[in-house]
């Protein structure tokens, strides 16, 4: 039988003491040196539970003064940072351990199969039919989840790193434009396509929103969209099912005259020009006016206060 020397206990031994993980890949280290830091992890524990050179609580002595684990934390340069400012076994540009050939992590990789992938195809930890261990009592991921005032919710009931009223603490998503800096057409957001719209629901570039049908999947009615009642409309726009967009008025808010005056003014002018140009619209509606949403809004109020 093949022999193959354990690189912890310096024996040779036979390969089928090494034992195989997932992906018939074997591991490194023997059976017995596996064992052996099993049963010290058990025995080196604190009295919260976890190893006693890495609680915060008790103060280990891998745990740095900024309550970081010493070997990963940029403020004290630990060893485990690279060049780039980022965790060297997760780095794509050092070509860390844990990046697979995909560019992804390895454990979360979906064509690699990882291991933290349930038979869902989603990540074990978010994942609602597994009852994964993120997930609260609502069925939202725990720290996203408002009813459970999860640590990404804000004061003001949004998450944290999309909010632009959080003064202490500036949502890291939020571009100089007021905007998501993914989605952002200014700034040349990673989700702008070169035709100007969301890659997502681009229909010319086959966005993964959009279905066999060239609608977006979640409002395709053919396809059975999530975004689709009981009644076979929009649900955000259903009367009946009282949809977000849906005012007290029983009319969508934004082209609701009392409730969005100024909505209401460009919703009639877009219908206006499609109903004139039908098939012919190569534009946006606002275009064929030679000026933006709200040059037009400010024009026609100056226009009927002089009225």
């Amino acid at each position: 039988m093949k022999t193959q020397k354990c690189p912890r206990c310096k024996t040779l031994r036979c390969q089928s003491d090494f034992g195989i993980r997932r992906l018939d890949i074997p591991y490194k280290t023997c059976v017995h040196c596996r064992e052996r830091e099993r049963e010290y992890l058990k025995t080196s524990k604190c009295e919260h539970g976890k190893s006693k050179y890495y609680c915060k609580d008790c103060g280990g002595s891998q745990i740095c003064e900024h309550g970081r684990m010493r070997n990963t934390c940029k403020d004290c340069g630990g060893k485990g940072i690279c060049k780039h400012g980022r965790e060297k076994y997760r780095c794509k540009d050092c070509g860390g351990s844990q990046i697979c050939e995909h560019g992804r992590m390895r454990n979360t990789c979906k064509d690699c199969g990882g291991s933290q992938i349930c038979e869902h195809g989603r990540e074990k930890y978010s994942c609602k039919d597994c009852k994964g261990s993120q997930i609260c009592d609502h069925g939202r991921v725990i720290y996203t989840c408002k009813d459970c005032k999860g640590s990404q919710i804000c004061d003001h009931g949004r998450a944290r790193n999309r909010c632009k009223d959080c003064k202490d603490y500036k949502g890291s998503q939020i571009c100089d434009h007021g905007k998501s800096k993914y989605s952002c057409r200014k700034c040349g957001g990673k989700g702008i396509c070169e035709h100007g719209r969301e890659k997502y629901s681009c229909r010319k570039c086959g966005g993964k929103g959009i279905c066999d049908h060239g609608r977006e999947k979640y409002n395709c009615k053919k396809c059975g969209g999530k975004g689709i009642c009981d009644h076979n409309r929009i649900r955000s726009r259903c009367v009946d099912c009282h949809g977000s967009q849906i005012c007290e008025h029983s009319k969508r808010r934004s082209c609701c005259k009392i409730c969005d005056p100024d909505g209401y003014l460009v919703h009639k002018v877009r219908t206006t020009v499609n109903k004139a140009l039908k098939s012919n619209k190569t534009k946006r509606s606002m275009e064929y006016l030679d000026c933006n949403v709200k040059l037009f809004v400010n024009i026609s109020k100056n226009s009927l206060k002089k009225v």
